[in-house]
């Protein structure tokens, strides 16, 4: 059961946020980020939310009384539409958080070993590039034992999967995707847990919990809400988001490129070529 200082924390951010049309879906969120960051996080702990977007839920965050840096570029195309822009920043100055403007073109701005936690809420399926890169900034930001929370829409999820066996894609609509300019925001690639369970032993980092989670609920409606929720319980991949909680290790390096022989290897798994050059048997006498 929800503690009373959470339920608090989440009312307060709903009350103050701006776009009251966003908290009616994230309430679930809200609770998942709650959960996680009262359990892992030591009171007053510093917090980092990269792709932080509006900042509701690194806001819950700091209601619960943890030290908050909300990360973004404020690059989409709502962020800036009127007086948008100046209602987040405004929204995340009353509620405690700070917040710094990150690009690709710019440094990155934050020490390392800094931070007791670091999210990434629904980001990862944005990167049209691996996110080894952008992985090793992030937690090199860490401190040493401190926790990487990622989230990231599930692609296996029941409703993806009923649209693939109806014919419709599991991709966003394609005329969002034909009109986007200057450059596609939107998913590039989705990812199910064991991706996340792979990209955790790539990045060197100790698995705390793997999980799948209810945080889209407002996409499925009416009499299929319930249906949903059932078969989910039964069937947890069903669930619409895939949760990592993991920890770095002590002597925790940054993962360097794949060297030319492994990256050829890998790449070979999903050819039908063989073109890596297999060791060949020294000659008999």
């Amino acid at each position: 059961m929800e503690s009373a200082r959470i339920q608090e924390a989440i009312a307060a951010v709903t009350r103050d946020f701006p776009f009251p049309s966003i908290t009616a879906k994230h309430g679930d969120a809200y609770r998942n980020v709650a959960d996680v960051v009262t359990r892992y996080v030591r009171d007053g702990g510093r917090i980092l939310d990269f792709g932080a977007g509006a900042g509701d839920k690194v806001a819950v965050a700091a209601r619960l009384g943890y030290s908050c840096v909300a990360a973004d570029d404020l690059g989409d195309d709502w962020h800036n539409f009127g007086d948008n822009r100046t209602r987040i920043l405004d929204f995340l100055n009353r509620n405690g958080v700070e917040f710094v403007v990150t690009d690709e073109s710019m440094p990155w701005p934050f020490p390392g070993e800094s931070f007791d936690m670091v999210m990434a809420h629904d980001v990862l399926e944005h990167l049209h590039d691996s996110p080894r890169v952008l992985l090793n900034l992030l937690v090199g930001s860490l401190k040493p034992g401190g926790h990487l929370l990622i989230t990231v829409p599930n692609a296996a999820n029941l409703r993806k999967r009923m649209d693939l066996l109806r014919g419709r894609t599991n991709l966003p609509r394609f005329e969002v995707y034909f009109w986007s300019h200057p450059r596609w925001r939107g998913h590039v690639r989705e990812y199910v847990a064991g991706d996340l369970r792979e990209l955790c032993a790539n990045m060197g980092l100790i698995c705390s919990e793997l999980s799948h989670r209810d945080q889209m609920l407002h996409k499925t409606r009416g009499l299929l809400r319930p249906i949903f929720l059932g078969l989910s319980r039964i069937v947890p991949s069903f669930k619409d988001t895939v949760q990592l909680v993991a920890r770095k290790p002590v002597d925790w390096k940054p993962v360097p490129p794949a060297e030319a022989q492994r990256l050829a290897r890998i790449q070979q798994t999903v050819s039908h070529y063989q073109y890596v050059a297999e060791p060949t048997s020294p000659p008999q006498h």
